[in-house]
């Protein structure tokens, strides 16, 4: 049962990985790994200057939504590993 529970803590993880990974691509735009404080605010929650046409190139809406639902899944993946009763 080890494997199970193993295997649904991997499948979670995914799960977080893809449904974070719009904001993850949206914050790691530039170039050599930079994250800045305006980037995390403004694939966070949106930005006016991104509106005017200043900011990020090809960004479309805020993600706080994708980060909520990521972190979500992460919780679930440890309360799976946490979970004392067999699968």
């Amino acid at each position: 049962m080890a494997g199970a529970r193993l295997g649904v803590v991997a499948l979670l993880l995914a799960a977080a990985y893809f449904a974070a990974a719009p904001w993850l691509g949206c914050v790691v735009v530039l170039p050599f790994w930079q994250v800045t404080a305006f980037t995390l605010r403004a694939c966070t929650f949106g930005d006016r200057a991104l509106q005017s046409g200043y900011g990020l190139p090809g960004f479309t809406a805020p993600y706080w939504g994708n980060l909520v639902v990521g972190i979500l899944y992460v919780v679930a993946a440890i309360l799976v590993a946490r979970r004392a009763r067999p699968l």
